[in-house]
């Protein structure tokens, strides 16, 4: 997430942000397209928890459509690449965010390689980068999922676990195995 550090610290896991607790890995194209496209049990679910604000249930799953000409316009502010043909992931993290990206024109090709840098391609900038790409006939569908950098704490998950009178102790710990809370005074 934080590309400028020279040695980032390893502590934080990837998490599943759920009851159960079993481990899943979202890096590949063809896990990340069926978990996008189910309805996990997962906190911040809006069918599982009902009483979620607006903008949590906005975000549980997006779609953004843009057409190739305006990707084009977007990606040219960056590098001029000509008419966008195609949209690749190179790669992706345990939590199914793309961590670099490859937009391939007709003249050249840009590759983005920061998950903050990914999401701000696009104006507006994107929730997250946990998403895939239909192309047909020139325009580009985005189906993604979440809002933010997909590292540590989910608030929506939180508000859910908080609404279903989990202790905030234990909520932190859900998020930050191996943690400990303690007083500094």
């Amino acid at each position: 997430v934080w590309p400028d550090r020279p040695r980032p610290l390893t502590y934080q896991q990837g998490n599943f942000d759920s009851e159960t607790i079993f481990p899943i890995d979202l890096s590949s194209e063809k896990l990340i397209y069926r978990w996008l496209m189910s309805s996990p049990d997962v906190y911040c679910n809006p069918e599982y928890y009902k009483d979620l604000p607006t903008w949590s249930r906005d975000n549980f799953r997006w779609r953004k459509e843009f057409t190739g000409a305006a990707l084009s316009r977007l990606i040219a502010k960056h590098k001029d690449i000509g008419m966008l043909q195609e949209i690749k992931v190179l790669k992706r993290g345990v939590s199914g965010r793309i961590s670099s990206i490859r937009f391939v024109g007709s003249t050249n090709h840009l590759d983005v390689n920061t998950e903050l840098a990914i999401r701000q391609i696009w104006q507006p900038p994107l929730q997250s980068s946990c998403f895939f790409v239909e192309e047909q006939g020139g325009l580009f569908t985005l189906v993604g999922a979440g809002w933010g950098h997909g590292v540590g704490m989910c608030q929506t998950g939180a508000v859910s676990q908080a609404h279903k009178g989990i202790t905030y102790k234990k909520i932190l710990a859900h998020y930050y195995r191996d943690s400990q809370l303690k007083f500094l005074y």
